[in-house]
């Protein structure tokens, strides 16, 4: 695959001398890109404007906004933009003999709105009056008349927008009096869009034009979404994009900018783009571009880069972002991600998790291009996401399209053979997704009876779960209410939480809620709001700020704690009783979250779409408690069985004292000491003991020490201990075993007997 960039095209004049055909060079041509933008480059006087149905006469010249509507008061607005100047024979002019390769219009929307169609414009228009709508054209309002050839078509979504007019420009080369420009007509539907226009404060959000020239044949496709990347692992990562029309798959990278001497291409053409590059070295930026087998079509740029992960089980920090219920392609979207940015700073995102309700309503190809790939265009270049499904992804065949899940336990954990839930490793953590919208969620089915497996796999520090819905919530959803969500809150919270906890899970992610909610560290939780119990369900009842009651500790044993968190305000906000018991902060705040892991530390902060720091706590791990040393975890030992745990306290019994009798189990649980055969308990054997043990057996006398009883010691209550006991009374048999004549306790009995009058 080459770049597709050559320094010189030769431009060749043909002369016939005496029937033979002579090529003269006459002229090189400059290969180069030509920007032209308001206040930034030379020759590059933009006009623009929009003209207002509904108030013909309003001059909107110097607006720092440009919009049109299909429905505005009662009329439509039309906008229209021209780039003047910008053919010459001045540097930086599109000159007489330059070849147009490409050209592109861009363009900054603020406020989504329906689809507008693109024409040339065929008539003269300011300077030097105003145009208005009552002026534009010899009628009055925009005719047919006033616009020729259609361009395309212009996306209202938010954020940066782009379309192809390069057909615009060769023929306006051709006689330049003809750049009219471009008017933008209302089309799509009744919403209006609403665009930066030259005037803007910002330079970099004005329109501008770029073209490029002298660079041989037009690229054969244009890169519709993307790229964006997936799977990323310690050695390898997925890259994905979409062409307009089908081509080969190509990827160029290396580790320095300008210098991608690696490549994978394929040799069958598609649209949508999937190449895996392996082989890479673990924790290493990587600068890349993407195009065919032959040429490059976006990237080779300094902000076209990603980064491996670091090796499963290194402690490199490493920071992760985190939105949930985002899509909706609003200006609340851009705020959130403008502040995480911002937060960011340059600091790299090494991982992206998305929580489900990525494109509303329905999550279409269409939505999905609008608000995520449209407007996440900067993250997606260089961060690696994860996702899993919202009940908004109604078109699971949409969802499954665009991403590439780990289905085959490479990336970590185990196997799953399904995208709707997996499970991959990212430095010392191990992360989870569950699939809550369309999977089965009883404990038998294949998702559940998965997780148990995974878990019990991992070795990793932490271990991280997301999911759509949320198990604890009093937002916009209600987690108590068994018809939300058709039960599927509770669902999760009675069948996976349990396994979770007992495999040690440290955080959980969900949205669906459209509120912030985060808890406290908790465990043992699986029923409803009314069943919360601080006493039990408490492990730190604490805010986990380190600046306020300290972060939480905890270890990597089962049922140590977890902190559960409804992020479901990257997009929208609601509202809600936000009382739920669990929860140390509940809040109907636009928001997302930032995750730093840190060897045994998670710092947490829920980070404001105006930039401020709504919640702050972090969670930091020691290492499992080996009480007697063998380099084994007490959990181990106990699910073993190498350790008992009599009074199931969790720590194994050899670690807790006293044992007298040096069995291994506590004296506290194997009861009052007794006199094997003493049935009545008056220090000696004769024949009131055996009377004794037949009015237990056929009479159902109460008794509080049954181990006195089993005269034979085998561990049963019969007519055998009363025959036993009769012979060696009367005939001198065998005597009963220990503890016998004196007071004792077995060993590896447990709470054999409760009292014994005279044994101390």
């Amino acid at each position: 695959m080459n770049p597709g960039r050559c320094t010189y095209s030769v431009r060749t004049t043909p002369i016939f001398i005496l029937g033979t055909l002579v090529l003269q060079f006459t002229s090189f041509l400059h290969a180069d890109t030509l920007t032209f933008q308001a206040g930034v480059f030379s020759h590059s006087q933009t006009t623009d404007t929009w003209l207002q149905g509904a108030v013909g006469n309003a001059d909107h010249d110097t607006n720092s906004v440009i919009e049109w509507d299909g429905s505005d008061a009662g009329g439509e607005n039309f906008l229209i933009i021209r780039f003047d100047d910008i053919f010459g024979s001045l540097p930086g002019q599109i000159q007489p003999s330059d070849v147009i390769t490409s050209a592109t219009l861009s363009y900054t929307s603020i406020d989504p709105g329906d689809a507008a169609t693109v024409n040339e414009i065929v008539i003269d228009w300011s300077p030097p009056s105003p145009t208005t709508f009552n002026n534009f054209g010899a009628t009055a309002g925009v005719q047919p008349e006033d616009y020729g050839s259609e361009v395309g078509s212009a996306l209202g979504a938010t954020g940066p927008q782009s379309i192809d007019v390069r057909h615009s420009i060769e023929q306006w080369a051709v006689n330049p009096a003809s750049n009219r420009g471009w008017i933008f007509r209302p089309t799509g539907g009744t919403n209006g869009a609403v665009l930066r226009s030259s005037e803007a404060t910002q330079t970099t959000e004005r329109p501008k034009l770029t073209i490029v020239i002298n660079e041989g044949a037009p690229p054969p496709a244009s890169v519709l979404r993307g790229p964006y990347l997936q799977r990323v692992t310690a050695d390898s990562i997925t890259v994905r994009w979409r062409t307009d029309t089908a081509t080969t798959s190509g990827v160029r990278f290396g580790i320095d900018a300008g210098l991608l001497t690696a490549s994978v291409s394929t040799s069958t053409t598609t649209i949508d783009h999937e190449v895996a590059l392996t082989g890479l070295m673990p924790d290493t930026r990587y600068y890349y571009a993407i195009g065919t087998a032959d040429q490059d079509l976006a990237g080779d740029s300094a902000n076209h880069f990603f980064e491996t992960s670091p090796i499963p089980g290194s402690a490199t920090p490493f920071s992760v972002w985190t939105i949930g219920d985002f899509g909706t392609a609003n200006s609340s979207q851009a705020l959130v991600r403008d502040a995480y940015y911002s937060y960011a700073d340059s600091t790299y995102t090494d991982l992206w998790l998305l929580l489900g309700d990525n494109a509303y309503l329905s999550g279409t190809d269409a939505q999905y291009q609008a608000a995520f790939f449209n407007v996440y265009q900067q993250m997606l270049i260089q961060t690696p996401f994860a996702s899993t499904r919202g009940n908004h992804e109604t078109m699971p065949s949409v969802y499954y399209g665009l991403v590439t899940n780990p289905t085959d336990g490479f990336s970590g954990g185990v196997a799953s053979g399904t995208e709707a839930f997996y499970s991959f490793d990212f430095g010392n953590a191990h992360f989870i997704c569950l699939d809550s919208e369309g999977s089965d969620l009883s404990t038998t089915a294949p998702m559940l009876t998965w997780l148990e497996l995974d878990l019990a796999s991992t070795a990793q520090d932490w271990i991280v779960t997301f999911f759509h819905h949320p198990p604890y919530t009093k937002g916009t959803h209600d987690s108590d209410d068994v018809a939300d969500s058709g039960g599927r809150m509770r669902d999760m919270r009675e069948n996976a939480l349990p396994i979770l906890e007992a495999g040690g899970c440290d955080l959980v992610l969900s949205g669906h809620s459209h509120v912030y909610e985060r808890s406290f560290l908790i465990d043992g939780h699986h029923g409803n709001s009314g069943t919360w119990n601080p006493a039990i369900h408490l492990v730190d009842g604490g805010n986990g700020d380190p600046l306020g009651d300290g972060g939480y500790l905890k270890d990597s044993s089962p049922n140590q704690g977890t902190v559960y968190i409804v992020m479901g305000s990257s997009g929208t906000v609601g509202s809600g009783s936000l009382d739920h018991p669990a929860m140390y902060y509940s809040g109907s705040v636009l928001g997302s979250l930032a995750l730093n892991f840190s060897g045994p530390t998670l710092d947490a902060t829920m980070v404001r779409s105006d930039g401020s720091y709504e919640d702050v706590f972090s969670i930091s791990k020691g290492p499992p408690p080996d009480c007697n040393a063998n380099g084994v975890a007490d959990s181990v030992d106990l699910a073993s069985g190498t350790s008992t745990d009599c009074n199931l306290d969790g720590i194994p019994d050899e670690c807790q004292g006293p044992d007298d009798n040096g069995d291994g189990v506590l004296d506290a649980c194997q009861g009052s000491p007794f006199i094997r055969g003493d049935a009545n308990q008056d220090g000696g054997l004769d024949i009131s003991d055996p009377v004794w043990m037949l009015q237990y057996l056929f009479a159902t006398a109460q008794v509080d020490c049954l181990a006195a009883f089993d005269f034979n010691g085998d561990d049963l209550l019969d007519l055998s201990d009363v025959i036993g006991e009769l012979i060696f009374v009367f005939q001198g048999g065998t005597p009963p075993g220990f503890p016998y004549p004196d007071c004792g306790i077995p060993a590896g009995v447990i709470g054999g007997c409760d009292s014994f009058a005279i044994c101390p």
